[in-house]
């Protein structure tokens, strides 16, 4: 059995925290500092929550690294998206420039279709619990949080980024883990242990 713990109750940690659980070898634990998960998500799309945008394609994104979005949105594309909710059962819309929403046109109903999906076996959420440092562990990975050290076979860092440091983000990212492993996991670049980018 493997350990894998979340870090960040968000739509990317619920979301991880989901599928993670469909392999019934999983054990799932999702660590979220706020009392609850999904907090930022009611607020996205003015209350609406805009799940994707079905022309999302890499030519649309430009930063500092250039083959990013290609990288990222052939991984997972707007389809994928589209997939992973209908098979939890959250009926969309798309309107004018390819934006998705909730047919309810709430985000009340993606934050409740996340949590329902987070009551598995396999997965134990713990909100109220941030992560405070990640360190190696032989060939994983141990999580301090206030109630102790958890040990992982697996480690997500699903925290937000810069849009969402008042909540968390990035910056407790860059608290929680090594900043090197951090840096080489983000390039891409692994290390000895079973963590993936």
């Amino acid at each position: 059995m493997n350990t894998v713990v979340i870090i960040g109750g968000g739509a990317s940690g619920m979301a991880a925290a989901i599928t993670a659980s469909n392999d019934k070898n999983n054990n799932v634990i999702l660590l979220e500092r706020q009392q609850r998960v999904g907090k930022k998500l009611l607020s996205t799309g003015n209350g609406r929550c805009n799940l994707t945008n079905t022309g999302a394609v890499p030519e649309h994104y430009h930063g500092a690294q250039p083959g990013f979005p290609d990288e990222v949105l052939s991984r997972f594309t707007p389809e994928d998206t589209l997939r992973f909710f209908d098979s939890l059962g959250l009926a969309v819309s798309c309107e004018y420039g390819g934006r998705v929403y909730p047919q309810s046109n709430s985000a009340n109903s993606v934050v409740d279709v996340l949590r329902f999906a987070l009551m598995r076996d396999n997965i134990t959420v713990k909100t109220s619990c941030p992560a405070r440092k990640i360190e190696r562990r032989g060939e994983g990975f141990s999580v301090l949080t206030d109630e102790g050290k958890i040990n992982a076979d697996f480690v997500i860092v699903s925290c937000g980024g810069a849009a969402g440091a008042k909540v968390g983000g990035v910056p407790l990212a860059r608290a929680a883990c090594d900043r090197s492993e951090l840096s080489a996991r983000a390039q891409g670049r692994e290390g000895n242990g079973k963590a993936a980018p």
